[in-house]
């Protein structure tokens, strides 16, 4: 299947980001010492929608997970070289959405109007909203073997362990994983 991937251009090593994660005391207390093991890149579709600053020349991209409750918003510049990609990836590693895009422009609107700073910005200049849009995050798993088993998804694009989509991915492992036998 052909998908459109939102990617970080200056992305690194997802095994860095799990690790450093894993050094972390909160980690340590509940993981303990782990060895780690790659896995599969899964694809997590997200509702992008860029905010155009006409006056300032600025641009602010909100994705919103239609897996989970998640959003994230970033200004896209010289720090933030995001880009689209176009790429063909299995059906069994694109996760489904399981929300719409009806129900996650009120929730944009709401992270929006809660941020002090976004809400003086957008109130202060003219914004236009460009066109919404499927997009797919490609996101790393990671097997950690200590005190237990455990999955992990990274996330590139944010820098970050990403939990909240965690569960949807590990559903679909498990039917991978009973399809196999």
């Amino acid at each position: 299947m052909r998908i459109t991937c939102l990617r970080r251009d200056d992305a690194g090593d997802g095994k860095e980001v799990l690790a450093s994660f894993l050094r972390t005391v909160g980690a340590v207390a509940r993981y303990g010492r782990m060895t780690i093991y790659e896995g599969d890149v899964y694809y997590v579709p997200y509702s992008m929608v860029p905010y155009y600053i006409e006056e300032t020349g600025e641009t602010y991209v909100f994705i919103a997970s239609k897996v989970s409750e998640d959003i994230s918003v970033f200004k896209q510049d010289d720090r933030n070289q995001i880009s689209l990609t176009e790429l063909e990836a299995e059906e069994d590693y694109i996760l489904d959405a399981v929300r719409v895009q009806e129900e996650l422009l009120p929730e944009i609107e709401k992270k929006i109007n809660m941020n002090r700073r976004m809400r003086k910005l957008f109130a202060k200049y003219h914004v236009t909203r460009a066109q919404e849009r499927t997009v797919y995050l490609p996101e790393q798993t990671f097997y950690g073997r200590g005190r237990g088993d455990h999955l992990f998804l990274v996330d590139l694009l944010l820098q970050k362990v990403d939990f909240r989509n965690l569960c949807q991915v590990e559903e679909r492992f498990a039917r991978h994983y009973i399809t196999s036998l």
